[in-house]
This record gives C-alpha cells, structure tokens and sequence, in this order.
C-alpha cells in the first residue's frame, strides 16, 4: 500500500528535510494543510500554487491529499444559517481550487468546530448536511477534486459524524463519485468498531485512509490497533494512499516523530 504522510508534523522551514527522509524512506507521497504556506486561501496565488506543488514534485514527491480546509476561517459551519453556509461553501470552493492547482485528488473534511449540529437533531442535520454536501460535491467534481468526509471521535467535542457508519450514511445519501469517506484508523480505535466489518461494507465508497494515534500523537509501536488494522487496509484498499496524520509532540522533534511514524507505518500498513 502506497503511505503518505501530512505536513501537519513540520514547518515548511523543515521541508527539504524531510524531503531527504522521505526519499530515503521510499516514500512518494503527502498530505499539506494548505495554510502551512498560505494564510489566506482565498487569495492564494497561481504562482505560489505551483511553487509548492514543483518543490515536491522535483524531489520525487507528490502532493496526494490535502486537510485542514478551514484553518484559519471564523463563524462558518455547515450547519449556519443561509449566510452563513454560503461563506462555508465558498470557503470550501476555495480550499478546493488550491487543491486542484497543488493537484491534490483527496481533500479530507474533518473540521468538527465548523459541523456543530446544535441545537439540531441527527435526523434533520443529516438532511441539512446531504443538501450542503451535495452542492460541495457538484463544486469539487467542476474542480476535478475529491471530498472526503472524515469521522471525529465526541471525544474530541464532535457531535456529528462520530463514527464511521454515520459518516458512510451521508455518503451514501449524498451518492456522488466526488463525495467519499476517509477511513480513519485512530477514530475506529477509539471507537472501537469492528474494523474489518468497516472495510468490508464501505470499500466502495473509502477514497482516502488516515492513520493516526488520540490527539494526533506520533504512530506507535505500543498500540496494538496498527498490528490489528494493518492486513485489512493492506488487503482492502490498496489502491488507495494511507496517510499518516500527526502533529509535533513536545518531547522530540519533528523529524524524530516523523521516523517513529514511518516506521510504524511501513511495518503494518506498507
């Protein structure tokens, strides 16, 4: 299976860095939160787009996937009133073009602050979500990008789309090749759902897999969930990049955590 890994781990000012570990690693692809280089994706130039996107691709790297598609934004949620799902919607459009000029395929929405379903029951917030994400979906496909929907664990706050069965219903609901799901290893985990019943009723509609700890922690070794759901990802979803996604802890650097991810990584999932 082909691992990528999200820049969510470094600063750009690491880049060249880890270009060397990946390389070494044999690793060819990655994940960017676009405002690493970009405070404002609205405005983001064409120029600088393509900058980015060739400094990768010169050391051999590609840029697969993209996340954080609303770092950085204030008062949008999907569920808002119609002002306000424009500007989420927009903001989503923007995000998207970015992706398509970094030609990221895989734009991964997680974003849970921005899908606070209060005072909302499930029922009508999965009504209200299939409308929105329906016309997102029509946006990314005129882009020629993929949104993915991510599942967040309540533990972190979530209230909608908690698990993976209630984000496949969305998808499912929503029923466009340009809207799917990310299978996200860390939030089965802590779920503790039945990973390989996950794999085997949405290998359809997965376009996207995420591998990460509670908290965005370094992969480890410890876990036994990696030597668990490794031989289903590999089997399953080898056509697709699973990515791994972290962030710096405080006690190592990035490219230490970023090794102790890879290693993990390749080990059970490569």
């Amino acid at each position: 299976m082909r691992i990528g890994v999200s820049n969510l781990l470094w600063t750009p000012d690491l880049d060249e860095a880890v270009a060397s570990l990946l390389n070494q690693r044999g690793i060819d692809s990655i994940d960017v939160a676009p405002t690493r280089y970009f405070d404002d994706l609205d405005t983001a130039p064409s120029a600088g787009l393509q900058a980015v996107r060739n400094f990768w691709r010169d050391r051999g790297i590609t840029i697969t996937g993209m996340q954080s598609l609303l770092h950085g934004t204030h008062g949008l949620n999907v569920f808002g009133d119609r002002e306000t799902r424009r500007r989420t919607r927009a903001s989503l459009r923007a995000a998207m073009r970015v992706g398509a000029e970094l030609e990221a395929r895989q734009l991964v929405f997680g974003s849970w602050r921005n899908r606070d379903r209060s005072p909302l029951s499930m029922e009508a917030a999965e009504d209200s979500a299939a409308d929105f994400f329906g016309e997102v979906a029509t946006d990314a496909a005129r882009l020629g990008v993929c949104l993915t929907i991510e599942p967040i664990s309540e533990r972190y706050g979530n209230n909608f789309l908690i698990d993976h069965d209630e984000a496949a219903r969305l998808v499912e609901r929503v029923d466009l090749p340009s809207f799917r799901l990310t299978l996200d290893v860390g939030c089965a985990c802590l779920a503790q759902e039945d990973f390989a019943g996950l794999v085997r009723r949405y290998e359809r509609i997965i376009s996207h897999v995420q591998l990460a700890e509670y908290e965005l922690a370094p992969l480890s070794a410890a876990n036994p969930w990696h030597e668990h759901a490794g031989p289903m990802v590999r089997g399953a979803l080898r056509g697709r990049v699973a990515c791994i996604e972290a962030l710096k802890p405080p006690d190592i650097s990035s490219l230490d955590a970023l090794a102790q991810s890879l290693d993990v990584a390749q080990r059970h999932y490569g």
